[in-house]
């Protein structure tokens, strides 16, 4: 039997290059299964939420990941008082519907892990006019209290 191929890979989407600094953006999609329908689960066996967060103006969805532990409690607190969700000492609803739709300004620096760069938001505030974004250097929110977080 022969074959003939005829396959033409897709061209690359546009992508627009995001900037370092602050940027107002939205949760567009948020997924605690994988595409299986297996619960999102680290290796540990800790539950987590991922959310495809849309930056203002760009072309170019930002992954943010929450760990849903005590030892990310600060990372949570800081996305619960940047969005507004949830109420101080109650008990909020992780559900992926009740995460879409949510906004808030986050301040995007490159990362780099095994040899891929990407975008990653590495701190959060509630969402701001666009001409009072603070600048690459402000550090605000909750979690900049304490030391410097890894994530």
């Amino acid at each position: 039997m022969s074959y003939e191929h005829h396959y033409t890979p897709p061209q690359d989407q546009e992508r627009d290059e995001l900037p370092l600094g602050w940027h107002n953006f939205e949760v567009v999609a948020a997924f605690n299964t994988s595409l299986t329908g297996e619960p999102l689960e680290t290796v540990e066996g800790v539950p987590f939420v991922k959310l495809r967060c849309l930056p203002d103006g760009f072309n170019a969805p930002v992954t943010y990941s929450l760990f849903l532990e005590a030892k990310n409690a600060r990372k949570l607190d800081a996305f619960l008082w940047a969005t507004g969700l949830g109420d101080h000492g109650e008990p909020v609803d992780w559900k992926p519907q009740t995460l879409e739709g949510l906004k808030f300004s986050g301040k995007v620096a490159k990362n780099s892990y095994q040899g891929a760069t990407f975008d990653k938001i590495v701190r959060l505030q509630p969402v701001v006019e666009k001409g009072n974004l603070p600048t690459i250097g402000d550090d605000l929110g909750p979690e900049n209290k304490a030391d410097k977080l890894p994530f």
